[in-house]
């Protein structure tokens, strides 16, 4: 019947391209004729005779499964696609959007796609292009949640009531948004800024705001009461403090006239609520909403997306539970369990269970795994690929030998196989254990990265740069005024700044503030009537400055307004050429020890701002002035979103933790430290979302792997600076035994948090090894015995220059332990080529007692 169906489905097709050649509008629908990609395709296949019922079919389902093409041809309304890894829901999604537009009619304009990460967004727009035609593509709009909020509120936030920002707001990052944080601990609360510790308070902020449909307008007091209710409260000591911090918080974003990451979601969400014309409009706009990983939405994100997609009710989700990983920061798994059929009415559920990526024995580990959630997964993942030796298990002396297996282990696959290092991939649970790792690799000569490293965006001099064309677009930008206000040293030290913020508090207020140092500068928020004409500054004494003060804050007001002069007929990247030439900034990065490659990260970026400005909608056709710089800006923003990490690039081995790892997939991976307590990770007060989250993880780590995957354990472990502490393998390396051998699962002794428990040791002291009956379908793999030091210390040092010089491309820089190996090693040559030839020992006489 569903043969016969699909059959029906495409000579209905067919009829309707006949009637739409012949002109007939009434049979051929309102079809615009740009949008019918890959056309010709089809007609060739339709027109031969005796072929098969599957070329009959459209293109965008030609190659589908059952569940993927029902879900991609599932009638319009609230449709939930749960997708397990490696299903092929990307192609589902862009399937769905090609359906929508040549079979259901609808516009490209009026689909609205959203995505988690800027990497999904541009993968999602290319493969559109390919599936739908350049057209067609450019006039969907498609980008992350914070991508869309942003360019919603640029158009109409200032209509949100009581909301001081314009339409030339700044985007906070993370660091931005501490700055503030930090800012009022030391200005209110009195502490220092060497001690001062912004990071805890700046996350309960973000994380309260994740917490609420939206926080616009609400006082510290209702925030904390939002924290309590979802159960994640603030120590009893500290949450004065967050409610005071909290409101002075919000006041110095409004002063800024910035938002921070979770308030681009939330003020979007109070401007549709609060303004019903502006609901109106985007209703109109986005007649089809679908969302990817849906199952990772915060209660803000999903009220955005109840908000866009209601009342029609045409939203499309695809997700999977199974692999929501991201409660620590505000997402909530309920919305794809159980709060999607609440809000939306006669949901269609589709499930797509098998996995093109793994092997059947990787994919049996995995399921072993999601077995020990406390939420029965609805899927039952059925592997494409045919399985064998797939998965091992191996158990290590500590840590270092755990390390040093994986490594050299790494650089025999790649020796003996046509494997390239960047197919291979270390996942861990903590970043303290990515150390010892990265020192092995260096070590065994594989070349590596570190993913969570020092990002482009992160850089002190892209920040720099960045900041300086922030205050060209939005002089209110406190935070960047003050990073480049002495940036080169311009004789603006913290005692004038001080005195300019003095003066501030005697200026008249707005809106119960007093303007910001930018708007006093370069704005004249000083004067009493801003268009008089009159000197750039009031004198030395109103401003309560000293004449050689007063001259160097003149100096930096006239070139930043040169600047912004600039910035009216230049590309962003000639504004960068114009910043760097009047400030002397190349100077000063050049004259640092590594001034080369510093200067040469500035270059790129100056080549990235002369690129044409992309915005979420359309190309900005001019390249050139305050609308191009915007649109730069507002794209190196969300760029910095944690996910500026380039995992693709180069053959390298990738480190990196398992939460880094959503979304990728390689050849082969092996996960280090998978021990209880480590995996799942155990902290004091998680309750049982929280660890059932970590079985989640592991899952998620473990559907990485392509064709081989390799689970690591030690016996020891050294953290967080400790010494070594005993440790035993995780539960749910026990349940993917049991699960691949067809054995039962071992019984397991209780133990006490971080102890081990008599039956596990022998009468040494020292732990046995397990025992397992493993099959020929996984493979136990012992790791090499520690390899005995050769040569002397000198040796081993000379040794490792010259390797980490090889595997890194720059001059070596000489691990910890063999710099002081190496100093104690020339001290006592030193000590030695000086020493004083020793005296004869006197003979000393002992007395009767002794």
């Amino acid at each position: 019947m569903a043969h016969r169906a699909r059959l029906a489905r495409a000579l209905d097709g067919t009829r309707r391209r006949a009637a739409f050649e012949r002109g007939d509008a009434r049979a051929s629908g309102s079809v615009v004729r740009r949008w019918r990609t890959g056309a010709t395709a089809r007609d060739d296949a339709w027109g031969g005779r005796g072929v098969s019922a599957e070329a009959l079919e459209p293109v965008h389902v030609r190659g589908l499964n059952d569940a993927q093409r029902a879900a991609v041809l599932a009638p319009v309304g609230a449709t939930r696609v749960l997708a397990g890894p490696g299903s092929g829901k990307t192609h589902v999604l862009i399937g769905r959007v090609a359906h929508l537009i040549h079979e259901e009619k609808t516009p490209p304009r009026e689909i609205l796609c959203i995505t988690f990460t800027n990497k999904a967004a541009k993968e999602l727009r290319e493969r559109l292009r390919d599936k739908i035609g350049e057209v067609a593509a450019k006039e969907i709009t498609a980008g992350t949640f914070h991508s869309v909020a942003a360019r919603m509120l640029r158009r109409h936030g200032e209509r949100i009531p009581g909301i001081g920002r314009t339409g030339e707001f700044t985007i906070y990052d993370a660091d931005d948004s501490k700055q503030i944080v930090q800012s009022v601990l030391v200005n209110k609360f009195g502490e220092s800024k060497k001690t001062a510790q912004p990071g805890p308070m700046r996350n309960w902020i973000s994380t309260a705001k994740s917490c609420v449909k939206h926080s616009v307008g609400l006082r510290g007091s209702q925030m904390l009461r939002a924290l309590e209710d979802a159960k994640k409260p603030i120590p009893p000591m500290s949450q004065q403090r967050f409610v005071e911090l909290y409101d002075e918080y919000e006041d110095g974003l409004r002063q800024a006239n910035a938002f921070d990451f979770d308030d681009l979601l939330s003020a979007t969400v109070a401007m549709l609520e609060m303004c019903p014309d502006v609901r109106a409009y985007y209703e109109r706009r986005w007649s089809q909403v679908l969302v990817d990983e849906f199952q990772d939405t915060s209660t803000t994100q999903y009220e955005l997306i109840r908000k866009l997609s209601q009342p029609q009710g045409s939203v499309f989700v695809v997700g999977d539970a199974d692999q929501a990983i991201y409660g620590w920061r505000g997402a909530e798994v309920a919305n794809i369990r159980t709060q999607f059929d609440q809000d939306f009415k006669e949901v269609q559920t589709h499930m797509l269970t098998t996995n093109y990526r793994s092997t059947s024995t990787i994919v049996e580990a995995a399921q072993a795994v999601i077995k020990e959630s406390s939420f029965p997964s609805p899927l039952d993942l059925v592997a494409h690929t045919p399985g064998g030796r797939d998965v091992a298990i191996v158990e290590a002396n500590d840590d270092r030998e755990e390390a040093e297996f994986i490594a050299l282990e790494a650089r025999k696959l790649v020796q003996d196989s046509d494997l390239r290092y960047s197919d291979v991939a270390v996942l861990y649970r903590t970043n303290s254990q990515a150390r010892v790792l990265e020192e092995a690799f260096i070590r065994a000569g594989v070349p590596h990265t570190v993913v969570g490293d020092t990002s482009f965006y992160s850089r002190k001099e892209i920040k720099d740069m960045i900041a300086y064309l922030r205050i060209v677009s939005n002089s209110s930008d406190t935070v960047s005024l003050n990073r480049i206000i002495n940036t080169p040293t311009r004789g603006i030290g913290n005692s004038t700044i001080e005195k300019l913020n003095a003066w501030l508090k005697t200026l008249p207020k707005k809106d119960g503030l007093s303007p910001s140092i930018g708007d006093a500068l370069l704005r004249g928020a000083w004067k009493t009537n801003p268009g008089e004409q009159s000197e750039l500054l009031p004198s030395a004494d109103e401003m309560g400055l000293t004449a050689r003060a007063r001259t160097a804050v003149l100096n930096f007001v006239e070139l930043m307004r040169a600047c912004q002069q600039t910035a009216m007929n230049a590309t962003p990247g000639e504004l960068l050429e114009d910043v760097i030439k009047r400030t002397g900034y190349e100077t000063m990065v050049l004259d640092a020890d590594d001034g080369v490659d510093r200067w040469a990260f500035v270059q790129e970026l100056i080549n990235l701002a002369k690129e044409p400005p992309r915005d979420v909608d359309e190309t900005i056709q001019d390249r050139v002035g305050l609308e191009a710089l915007g649109a730069f800006l507002e794209g190196v923003s969300l760029l910095t979103s944690a996910e500026t990490d380039d995992v693709t690039g180069g053959d390298k081995a990738k480190l990196m933790t398992m939460h880094a790892s959503k979304g990728l997939e390689f050849d082969t991976v092996f996960i280090a430290g998978v021990e209880d307590g480590l995996i799942p990770f155990i902290r004091n007060g998680d309750s049982d979302d929280d660890q059932d989250e970590e079985v989640r993880l592991f899952y998620v780590g473990i559907t990485r792997a392509k064709r081989k995957l390799m689970l690591c354990h030690a016996r020891e472990r050294r953290r967080f600076g400790q010494s070594p502490q005993a440790a035993r393998r995780s539960f749910l390396l026990d349940s993917i035994s049991a699960t691949l051998t067809g054995t039962k699962k071992p019984e397991r002794p209780v133990t006490l948090h971080g102890g081990v428990s008599a039956r596990a040791r022998n009468g040494t002291g020292m732990l046995e090894k397990g025992k397992a009956d493993w099959s020929a379908r996984v493979t136990v793999d012992l790791p090499p015995p520690t390899r005995k030091r050769e040569g002397t210390t000198r040796d081993r040092i000379v040794k490792s220059r010259d390797l980490i010089k090889k595997v890194t491309g720059a001059d070596a820089v000489v691990p910890l332990p063999l710099r002081k190996a190496q100093a104690a090693s020339e001290s006592s040559s030193g000590s030695s080529a000086r020493a004083k030839p020793k005296r004869a020992a006197r003979h000393v006489k002992k007395s009767p007692d002794e």
